[in-house]
């Protein structure tokens, strides 16, 4: 094989491997998930690669430390960091699924409510009804209102007043519920240095370690842009296709974990 296109198979292989392992952090609800869904109701659409933003400025730190040297201590004790990567990854795998069941049940209820609902407007549907359903309701004019993509909403607020003080508390927030989520270092200690250790173990080296790094930078911008978008257009956050999301990442994390497990264990007797 080419040793060009050898080179261009290892970085599609780290780089996906990169972006699905940041997925699986960020795809289980938890305090930036929340922060994102509150404050895209209140600024729009750019909450959430400025939340993004304040995630990764968080993890450089521990980023920075493994180019620095810790990588390379790491490398002399990979069974360990790769067999505590596999257990993590395959943790990870069951919370998501078991996630994905609850998500699965909780909108297969809200189906069966909405059917519910229907069915009984349509029994009880006739003339005089229908008036009634048509008449305004002075109390309930205020009760949604949209958010448009530019942040301003349907009566003229400006969501996204205050310009970069409104933008610098959604970097700030990103940051701050990223850096006292009780899972984040543990996640960093185990799965994260595990797959940056994949890529400094790599043909690349440090380059391997570079690609890895912008898969996983790139997973949390698109999945919390995805999320905010999809909050501003006013849409139920991706249903059904949540749920299958959740399933390929925990599928790809089970595969995974199986992979480090082995090299981890196998390390041990060679």
């Amino acid at each position: 094989m080419d040793a060009s296109l050898a080179s261009l198979i290892v970085v599609a292989q780290l780089f996906v491997m990169g972006f699905l392992t940041g997925l699986s952090g960020a795809v289980i609800p938890g305090p930036l998930f929340a922060f994102v869904v509150s404050d895209t109701l209140k600024r729009g659409f750019i909450s959430g690669p400025l939340s993004a933003l304040g995630h990764v400025i968080v993890e450089m730190p521990l980023i920075f430390a493994f180019l620095l040297g810790l990588g390379f201590i790491l490398l002399k004790f990979q069974h360990f960091t790769y067999t505590a990567g596999g257990i993590a990854f395959i943790l990870m795998a069951t919370l998501i699924v078991h996630s994905a069941r609850k998500e699965a049940c909780h909108h297969q209820q809200q189906r069966q409510q909405r059917q519910q609902r229907e069915a009984v407007r349509k029994a009880k549907q006739c003339p005089e009804i229908a008036e009634i359903a048509n008449t305004p309701n002075p109390s309930a004019t205020t009760a949604a209102v949209p958010i448009s993509d530019t942040g301003t909403d349907a009566t003229g607020t400006d969501a996204n007043a205050g310009g970069a003080k409104a933008a610098a508390a959604s970097v700030l927030g990103g940051a701050f519920f990223t850096a006292f989520n009780p899972s984040f270092v543990p996640w960093w200690a185990t799965a994260g240095y595990a797959v940056l250790l994949a890529g400094l173990a790599s043909p690349l080296a440090l380059a391997g370690v570079a690609v890895v790094i912008a898969g996983h930078v790139l997973s949390d911008f698109a999945w919390y842009s995805l999320l905010s978008f999809s909050l501003s257009r006013g849409r139920k956050f991706l249903t059904d296709k949540y749920e299958a999301v959740m399933l390929a990442v925990a599928s790809f994390l089970t595969a995974l974990g199986i992979l480090f497990l082995f090299k981890g264990v196998s390390s041990f007797f060679s």
